[in-house]
């Protein structure tokens, strides 16, 4: 009985405060390298913005020529704020990635680089704010 209590006090944390995220649909679908990057790295994807934790918001800045240039949000959906943002990157259509959307290129080197350091620190400061 001591065993099963005590294994149900180490497990309940991490599932108390798993984060849930909602990435925003775009025209293009480019969206999909972002859900995939979550869903490989076990983080929790929802498909509806309301019953999700955070935001996340593919946030193309510029377009040109086979080129896209963009960064991610992270908006908190209960108060609307950015609590974090990704580096910016150009990503481009070329013959090395099969003439590929630029914007979907661009997010997935956002994604391969940043998105899940950036989601590491906002699980972790969620986790130690909640257990003040």
């Amino acid at each position: 009985m001591k065993k099963i209590i005590l294994l149900a006090l180490i497990l309940l944390p991490g599932a108390a405060f798993a984060q849930k995220f909602y990435v925003e649909k775009s025209n293009n679908g480019a969206e999909q390298v972002v859900i995939n990057k979550l869903l490989e790295r076990n983080f929790k994807v929802t498909f509806r913005a309301d019953s999700a934790d955070y935001i996340i918001r593919p946030n193309i800045v510029g377009k040109s020529m086979g080129r896209a240039k963009g960064n991610i949000l992270i908006i908190n959906s209960k108060t609307g704020s950015v609590v974090a943002s990704t580096k910016e990157m150009w990503g481009s259509a070329r013959i090395t990635n099969g003439f590929d959307n630029p914007t979907a290129d661009a997010l997935r080197k956002i994604c391969k680089k940043y998105l899940e350091r950036e989601l590491t620190k906002i699980t972790e400061s969620d986790v130690y704010s909640s257990s003040k």
